[in-house]
């Protein structure tokens, strides 16, 4: 039948893509963003946009004021790739080296997932719409009338694309929940941070009274 090969064919497509896009693509960046110095970035704002997207990448936070810490946090412990993915919008500096963790309210969280194209309610709604595109398709697909054969094929092709961002969905869902991490477990390893950040600060500050 058209819609499942259209469909099946459009989903597996962009489930692939969706997990292993421009993976290759990221690690190159990264070497050869290494190989430049700040002046370069101050200097050229097109290459602050390709650094914060890969930062982005590397961290799962989008907000640039905390890659650098987030990523020397993933550095020092050996954290995977969107380690602090679930942080996303809940991170707030609570003073210079102290990060602290937003925990939503019921409805917020509610309404954060009702609006955000690929929760779980997203793939519930594109489940619906697929279902109901895959029975009409069905029965246009079964008819000896040319044009509702023809329409078969358009829902087909529409069904291939709610299909695919179906999958995309559940795809950035399982990244999302890959690390099984507690909020508990990220505040420990910030605070870890703070208090590493804060011993070596006493310890510049006593240098420099000494050397007085």
């Amino acid at each position: 039948m058209a819609f499942s090969s259209v469909a099946l064919v459009a989903g597996v497509a962009a489930l692939t893509s969706s997990l292993f896009k421009n993976k290759e693509l990221r690690v190159n960046d990264v070497f050869e963003l290494s190989k430049l110095n700040k002046e370069c970035f101050e200097s050229h704002p097109q290459l602050k946009i390709v650094k914060n997207d890969i930062n982005t990448h590397i961290t799962g936070i989008k907000d640039p004021v905390y890659h650098e810490v987030l990523i020397e946090i993933m550095a020092k412990h050996n954290k995977p790739v969107g380690y602090f993915s679930k942080l996303e919008g809940r991170l707030h500096y609570s003073s210079p080296y102290q990060i602290s963790i937003i925990k939503h309210k019921p409805l917020a969280r509610l309404k954060k997932q009702l609006t955000n194209t690929n929760s779980i309610f997203a793939s519930l709604a594109y489940i619906s719409v697929l279902l109901a595109i895959f029975q009409s398709a069905i029965e246009m697909d079964s008819s000896s009338v040319t044009w509702m054969q023809a329409a078969a094929i358009i829902l087909a092709g529409l069904g291939g694309v709610v299909f695919s961002h179906l999958l995309t969905s559940l795809s950035v869902q399982w990244s999302e929940n890959f690390h099984r991490v507690k909020d508990y477990e990220y505040q420990n390893v910030f605070d870890e941070y703070t208090n590493n950040k804060m011993n070596e600060l006493g310890l510049s500050e006593n240098n420099i009274i000494t050397d007085e």
